[in-house]
């Protein structure tokens, strides 16, 4: 498993862009906030096509007050491929001031995919903000609808459909040879 263990000190920011895709990837990242002030930010598109399996693991640790976490990832199944995604915040005592926010959103593109998502909230201080959330969803048929009644194939509007849906991340990365991958994985 690629395992990434990043430390953040006092006013330090870091952005993780974790990118899987492929048959049985597997991906770790954890971030500590260890600095009052500190930032850190996870931003993450995983892909399975046919039969891959992903596994997927991302934890942010606030061990220091008036810290910030984002985690923000997009999944595309499609096939029989399959994906577990676990995160967790962990808001340490003495965090006070701190905030993390954790939003995963997977897109199936088959019957046969399948997503299992349990997000994680671990909160030993009480002045803190703290959020998780999962969704699961298929390809809108009314938006397919639209899209064909207008003359576009179905594969064109899927593939429009599945960049609408990863681009709050790919908005993120700043990496434009990162950016180029990740779309050259989602072309038909």
């Amino acid at each position: 498993m690629a395992k990434r263990i990043i430390d953040v000190g006092q006013n330090e920011t870091k952005v993780v862009y974790d990118i899987v895709f492929g048959e049985h990837k597997e991906s770790s990242v954890i971030l500590s906030l260890n600095g009052s002030g500190a930032k850190g930010r996870i931003y993450g598109i995983f892909i399975g096509k046919n039969s891959d399996e992903c596994k997927i693991w991302h934890e942010v640790v606030h061990n220091a007050p008036d810290t910030k976490s984002e985690i923000l990832v997009k999944g595309i199944l499609e096939g029989g491929a399959k994906a577990s995604y676990d995160s967790l915040i962990k808001m340490n005592e003495g965090v006070r001031g701190a905030e993390g926010h954790q939003k995963e959103d997977t897109l199936l593109l088959s019957k046969k995919a399948k997503i299992n998502s349990v997000p994680h909230l671990e909160i030993s201080h009480n002045d803190v903000k703290c959020s998780h959330s999962v969704s699961t969803t298929n390809v809108d048929k009314d938006k397919l609808f639209f899209m064909n009644s207008r003359g576009i194939k179905t594969e064109a509007a899927i593939h429009e459909l599945v960049l609408g849906h990863v681009a709050p991340v790919l908005d993120k990365i700043d990496d434009e040879d990162v950016k180029q991958q990740v779309l050259s994985l989602l072309r038909p």
